[in-house]
This record gives C-alpha cells, sequence and structure tokens, in this order.
C-alpha cells in the first residue's frame, strides 16, 4: 500500500489528472495500478444503439 494518503474531491480521474494533482509520475500511478496498489474502476460498455436504415 501507499505510505501515505492522498484525497481528492473527485470520484474518479483520469492517470493525467491523478499524476497532476498528487505530483506523481503517470508511469508510476499506472505501475502502481498493475501491482494492485492503486484501485481503479472497471469500464462498462456503452449502450447499444440501433441504427435506423432509411430505405
Amino acid at each position: 500500500m501507499l505510505s501515505y494518503q492522498v484525497v481528492f474531491n473527485k470520484p474518479f480521474m483520469t492517470y493525467v489528472q491523478y499524476s497532476q494533482l498528487s505530483g506523481v509520475p503517470k508511469r508510476t500511478i499506472m505501475g502502481w495500478v498493475a501491482d494492485g496498489r492503486l484501485f481503479i474502476k472497471t469500464k462498462t460498455k456503452g449502450k447499444v444503439r440501433k441504427s435506423h436504415s432509411s430505405i
């Protein structure tokens, strides 16, 4: 686990946003996620839209 606690007012953010706010390099953040030391929200697929064909 991290040796310090980082608290942000956003529930979700990108690697770049986290890097800018925490001062930690993006590559390090990606490593933490890969190691399981930093948790990320799993992505879900969006709605499947039906296309209307004009015949």
